[in-house]
C-alpha cells in the first residue's frame, strides 16, 4: 500500500466535518501527510454522495500526493462502538480522535497527530488530553501551520 512521507512534521488527520466542508483545501498540494479516517470517509459519503467521495478517492490514489486513508473501523484497536444516545456526530469525532491516538502510539509516538475539527467541543475535550496528539480548529491549523496558504 501507499505510505505517508517521513519527511513531515506531523500528520493531519481530518475530521468527518472538515473533510466534508474543506476538501477543496485538503486537496492543496502544500497539504502532506493526510490521514483520512474510515469513519470521516464514510460520513462524508453518506452526507456529500457519490461525486464528492470520487474526489477524495482520486486524491488518495493520486501517487504524488501524500495521503492515505486508514480503516480505523477494522482495526480492533482503534475501534470505538458507539455508546447508547450518543449522536452519530459526536461518535464520529470520538471515533477519528481515538483512532489519532492509535495511531500516534502506532508509530512510537515519534511523529506528532494534528486532528482539525470544527467541532469547539472536541478541541476542548481532546485538545490537551494525550501528549503528541493536538485537536484544533480547521481554521487555527491554516493559521498557524500554513500562514502563506493565502487561497484557503
Amino acid at each position: 500500500g501507499k505510505l505517508l512521507s517521513d519527511d513531515v512534521t506531523h500528520y493531519v488527520v481530518p475530521d468527518w466535518k472538515v473533510l466534508q466542508d474543506y476538501l477543496e483545501i485538503l486537496e492543496f498540494p502544500e497539504l502532506k501527510g493526510l490521514v483520512f479516517m474510515q469513519t470521516a470517509c464514510q460520513a462524508m459519503q453518506q452526507q456529500r454522495g457519490r461525486r464528492q467521495h470520487n474526489k477524495l478517492r482520486n486524491l488518495v490514489r493520486d501517487a504524488r500526493r501524500d495521503c492515505i486513508v486508514f480503516f480505523n473501523e477494522f482495526q480492533l484497536l482503534s475501534y470505538l462502538p458507539r455508546e447508547r444516545g450518543e449522536s452519530l456526530e459526536k461518535w464520529q469525532t470520538r471515533s477519528i480522535y481515538n483512532a489519532s491516538v492509535w495511531y500516534y502510539n502506532h508509530f512510537s509516538g515519534q511523529m506528532p497527530i494534528v486532528m482539525v475539527t470544527e467541532d469547539e467541543e472536541a478541541v476542548q475535550l481532546f485538545g490537551s488530553e494525550t501528549e503528541g496528539v493536538f485537536v484544533i480548529s480547521f481554521k487555527n491549523y491554516l493559521d498557524n501551520f500554513w500562514p502563506d496558504l493565502k487561497a484557503a
